[in-house]
């Protein structure tokens, strides 16, 4: 009722503010100042029909409510009474429509199977690829160089970090110090966190927040493990941890598959296959998706020498999740063992 009120009273109001200044223009005084007061009542007369109109605005279009505003503003304003009828079909019609437009395009399938090796693979002047050839360059400038190592903070990978730790080598000093605060940074946060952790796990009076706490350790160690932030010789240790921090988890968070899954990828990184498979099938026990353990469990069946069962789980990979090289493999395995 309050909405609807307003709304009259806009609109009453800038019908008599246009009609004043319409008839004050027809009338027989003349004078800049008469001018200036009709452009005056005129201007307010087309400020109030916009706020009036404004309120019909679509809720689709309302993040664009101030300009669209100022645009029915300058129809009012510009083109007397002809913009005004501009803006009501503009309001009630023109943006009300917009939103039932059907763009139709016909897209042919494309059947991947007969992608041959001509296929043209058209890649990015400078995307992923070009990182590492500029961060390795003699030649390559300073500043572009520390743009790189910020866009490569940004990609938390094993092969980002290892490029971050080259420019430690470089022969700029600008260069090598922007690359060791990033790598300085990276460890720090991640030791922060395992401090508090630890201390959490340690002496809390809670049994469930300590077995949550070492939960978060696992997955701590596993973030600085898979990030390459320890040298060679320190992942065996980190490795130990993370299995003491899940079996210490496991004692009271029993159903989590996300343990699991992060055991199995343990076990599988150390090549040890049967534990693997066993933490991921005891994940799917808990939950998790096949389509989410698809790929490791294709990988132990063909180290296990176990081709059909590559060919299941080859089949239970995610489509999106593939190129169009790993198609053709993938549609081998299962064309082949099926």
């Amino acid at each position: 009722m309050k909405h609807k009120l307003l709304f009259s009273i806009l609109l009453i109001a800038a019908t008599i503010l246009e009609i004043s200044a319409l008839t004050l223009m027809l009338s027989s005084l003349q004078g800049v100042a008469v001018l200036a007061v009709v452009i005056m009542l005129h201007a307010l007369s087309s400020w109030l029909f916009a706020l009036s109109q404004i309120r019909f605005l679509p809720q689709i279009y309302q993040p664009r409510k101030r300009m669209i505003t100022i645009l029915l503003f300058w129809f009012d304003f510009i083109v007397p009474l002809l913009g005004v009828i501009t803006g009501w079909i503009l309001l009630l019609w023109g943006f009300q429509m917009s939103q039932h437009i059907e763009i139709e395009k016909d897209v042919e399938d494309i059947d991947l199977e007969n992608i041959g090796e001509d296929f043209p693979v058209i890649s990015r002047a400078f995307g992923e690829g070009s990182l590492p050839s500029l961060i390795t360059s003699s030649q390559a400038p300073a500043a572009r160089k520390i743009r790189a190592l910020t866009l490569l903070t940004q990609m938390k990978s094993k092969a980002s970090v290892s490029l971050i730790k080259q420019t430690l080598q470089d022969s700029n000093d600008e260069v090598r110090l922007v690359g060791f605060s990033m790598i300085d940074k990276m460890e720090k946060r991640i030791n922060e966190k395992i401090h508090h952790l630890s201390n959490v796990a340690r002496v809390h009076p809670d049994p469930l927040k300590r077995a949550e706490a070492h939960k978060e350790l696992a997955f701590t160690y596993w973030e600085q493990l898979y990030q390459g932030l320890v040298d060679a010789q320190l992942e065996q240790f980190l490795i130990d941890n993370i299995l003491k921090h899940i079996a210490e988890a496991k004692a009271l968070i029993v159903s989590d598959p996300k343990l699991y899954k992060l055991e199995g990828r343990i076990h599988l990184l150390q090549q040890h296959y049967p534990d693997a498979k066993e933490a991921f099938l005891r994940a799917m026990e808990h939950g998790i998706p096949e389509a989410e353990i698809a790929s490791f469990m294709a990988q132990i069946a063909f180290e296990e020498r176990n081709y059909s069962r590559i060919a299941y789980w080859m089949a239970k990979v995610p489509e999106q999740s593939i190129n169009y090289q790993l198609h053709a493999l993938r549609a081998v395995w299962v064309r082949e063992c099926s």
